[in-house]
């Protein structure tokens, strides 16, 4: 009897011996992801300059380590960023759960920037600016000039700033009040900071040459209205347009 309770006994231990506790879940493994302005894609073209924003749209991830991709870094969940400079960059996203585990994404992106082709300027009829003596024919320029952000800058007589000339057009000589246009294309490569753009940081004026003397015929400071700048990353066009009284101006350019 004896042994057959000891057998018995032995039998119940080493079932339960035997039994499996039950296993864990295993620690759920983030999954990285974002998006740029809520782009999706892998591959991206981007403007110079301009702020995108980075949202995460990550899986479990509790930290978050952002590579901007032109030395800067970031370790907030969302996050803006630009790029100053044309080129190929990539921009990285790595996320850690609170187990410690890390996933990590990427995005190439091209950064391109936009460069100044030709400016054509219409209705160019100094007689009917008061502050202008008559004249039958005058030569005629236009300059281009960037402030700086955050700077003050002394405003000349016509309303302009006087701020760094960054571009001189070639004089267009005996011009007449009738005429439709003139038209100027750049010879050498002209960048567009095109934040400084949409700061309004760039003062477009026009000036002319008459036998009284030089005024300045416009300045885009001074009584500027309906500025449009409407660049396409998918056409790498832009085009900058300008009214300032009863003048005009179109800016066409392309981005590289």
């Amino acid at each position: 009897m004896k042994l057959t309770y000891s057998l018995l006994i032995f039998t119940l231990f080493s079932f339960y011996s035997c039994k499996k506790d039950p296993a864990l879940p295993a620690p759920s493994i983030p999954k990285a992801s974002f998006t740029v302005n809520g782009d999706t894609t892998s591959n991206l073209t981007l403007k110079a300059a301009i702020d995108y924003t980075l949202d995460d749209a990550s899986k479990d991830g509790a930290t978050f380590a952002w590579d901007l991709g032109a030395g800067t870094f970031s370790t907030k969940k969302n996050t803006l960023f630009s790029i100053s400079k044309a080129g190929d960059y990539t921009l990285s996203l790595t996320v850690k759960s609170t187990k410690g585990q890390t996933a990590v994404t990427n995005k190439k992106i091209k950064v391109i920037s936009p460069f100044l082709k030709t400016v054509t300027l219409t209705n160019i009829n100094w007689t009917t600016d008061q502050n202008i003596p008559k004249s039958d024919k005058a030569d005629v320029w236009m300059e281009i000039t960037k402030r700086e952000k955050g700077k003050e800058y002394p405003v000349l007589p016509g309303g302009s700033f006087d701020a760094l000339l960054i571009y001189k057009s070639p004089v267009y000589k005996d011009a007449l009040p009738n005429d439709n246009f003139i038209t100027y294309t750049l010879s050498e490569k002209l960048g567009i900071d095109e934040a400084a753009v949409v700061d309004g940081r760039y003062d477009i004026r026009v000036l002319i040459k008459t036998t009284s003397g030089v005024y300045t015929l416009f300045s885009s400071n001074y009584g500027g209205n309906g500025a449009l700048f409407n660049g396409k990353t998918t056409t790498k066009k832009f085009s900058w347009s300008l009214n300032v009284h009863e003048y005009s101006l179109e800016m066409f350019g392309y981005y590289e």
